[in-house]
């Protein structure tokens, strides 16, 4: 539903959020030390996160709002993300996160390089996150812990991964598949801005926001992804039943004194 254009345009814009053109250099000072397969992967990586990010923008950004408008308000942040990345991220995208980092440098990387090549994958979601901090009024580390406490605590990542795996090859499901890992994020990034409203409100202090979810919601919503885990197959309707329920405990964020005019 997207002209090419607007395809273009948001290429354009994801590839200058990435720093594509000094990446690019990078590789090639990196290349001496390792061998052609291994550049080949890295820039095969990389169009694999501009074609995300290129997915992200088309969904998030306004059509109206310029190139340079996007780049010049997030640039900022995501440098700050993609330095503090190690620190902030965790769960199964920290675990990710640390074993590509090991693998490139054991292919002779340098340390700072791979760090920075591999946090490059993460840029959807640090565009989300700068989303989220806007929204919030936030600074992006402390919304990246935020929003990777969430991320691990109500295992998104999982679910999301396992809806496109239930869909197969059926277009129609594909499309509800598509549906359902956006209901994910949506209330993800509910949960993630009533966090950080409770964490204001108690004083600021810290970096524990998981520990403002209700602990009966978020019993409740694991026992919910423990028995999905246990059936050998796991269908698009029994992760629609996770979806609801995590938006339920987003819903539940915002049922606090103070949060209500938040929703």
């Amino acid at each position: 539903g997207c002209s090419s254009e607007d395809v273009v345009r948001s290429w354009l814009v994801a590839s200058r959020l990435a720093g594509h053109r000094a990446l690019m250099e990078q590789m090639e000072q990196q290349a001496s030390s390792v061998n052609a397969r291994v550049s080949y992967r890295w820039l095969l990586g990389l169009a694999r996160v501009l074609e995300r990010t290129t997915r992200w923008m088309l969904q998030n950004i306004d059509r109206d709002q310029s190139a340079g408008d996007i780049v010049k308000q997030n640039l900022s942040g995501l440098r700050s993300l993609r330095d503090a990345f190690g620190d902030v991220v965790r769960g199964e995208e920290g675990t990710l996160f640390e074993a590509r980092v090991n693998e490139i440098q054991e292919l002779g990387a340098e340390a700072a390089f791979s760090r920075r090549l591999i946090a490059l994958r993460f840029l959807d979601q640090h565009l989300e996150i700068l989303g989220i901090a806007r929204e919030a009024g936030t600074d992006p580390i402390s919304t990246g812990h935020a929003f990777y406490q969430a991320s691990e605590s109500f295992e998104i990542p999982w679910l999301r991964r396992r809806s496109f795996a239930s869909a197969g090859d059926d277009p129609w499901e594909l499309r509800a598949a598509q549906v359902l890992s956006d209901d994910l994020a949506k209330a993800h990034r509910r949960i993630v801005t009533g966090m950080l409203a409770c964490h204001q409100g108690a004083g600021g202090e810290g970096t524990d926001y998981v520990g403002f979810v209700r602990s009966s919601d978020l019993s409740r919503f694991r026992d919910i992804v423990e028995e999905l885990k246990a059936e050998e197959s796991v269908g698009l309707a029994a992760l629609s039943v996770a979806a609801r329920e995590l938006a339920a405990v987003a819903d539940g964020m915002f049922e606090k004194p103070g949060l209500s005019d938040l929703r």
